[in-house]
């Protein structure tokens, strides 16, 4: 005989994993996680493995970062063996969100991704994690072919804040494009504003 709290769980559970419609397993799904049940985190990142609606899976992507369950990093890290670039590059941002230095060399991993989406992905979640160990790969993808992992890759390197990155943010004056030379400039304000902070203290 169950308890009507095990009653609603079962209920809960069984939409969460056999409803066709992925809008209700993505909501039956959160209600487990916020209620602490692992099955919750597991529903809610296969979600983000499937083929499905954008906005479902950045809905997945809020509620993972909201939630900041520290099981999720294993498991998401799993989810970057794939060749979808919409599931990797979903994963880089959660990653970056969740803050965990267990991330750090997967996500640098991705700056050489093929897909200049998961590139810039991962830039801005190396940027969130603020790792040294970053900072030359980040200057590296300075150089990319495409704007917007050049662009990330400069935010990046602005919320890092290694003053030894003004040089190289500097070459970025040039660039061909102008958001990526006002982010050049953003960036070097940062570094120096963040140095003097320092100083002060």
């Amino acid at each position: 005989m169950f308890t009507p709290l095990e009653e609603e769980y079962k209920t809960i559970l069984n939409t969460a994993t056999k409803a066709h419609n992925p809008n209700i397993r993505f909501h039956a799904a959160m209600k487990l996680a916020d209620i602490g049940r692992g099955n919750g985190l597991h529903i809610l990142i296969n979600i983000l493995s499937e083929t499905g609606p954008d906005w479902l899976r950045w809905e997945t992507v809020e509620h993972l970062v909201l939630i900041k369950d520290p099981r999720s990093v294993k498991l998401l890290l799993r989810l970057l063996e794939t060749n979808d670039e919409k599931v990797k590059w979903s994963v880089a941002e959660v990653l970056g969100y969740l803050n965990d230095d267990l991330a750090l060399d997967p996500l640098i991993q991705l700056l050489e991704d093929r897909s200049k989406w998961v590139r810039a992905a991962a830039a801005k979640a190396l940027g969130e994690l603020g790792a040294s160990s970053s900072i030359e790969p980040l200057i590296k993808l300075l150089e990319d072919d495409s704007e917007y992992p050049r662009y990330r890759a400069v935010e990046a390197l602005g919320k890092v804040g290694d003053i030894g990155s003004i040089s190289f943010l500097k070459t970025v004056f040039k660039d061909e494009c102008h958001h990526v030379r006002i982010a050049a400039k953003r960036a070097i304000s940062e570094i120096v504003d963040n140095s003097f902070e320092l100083k002060g203290d």
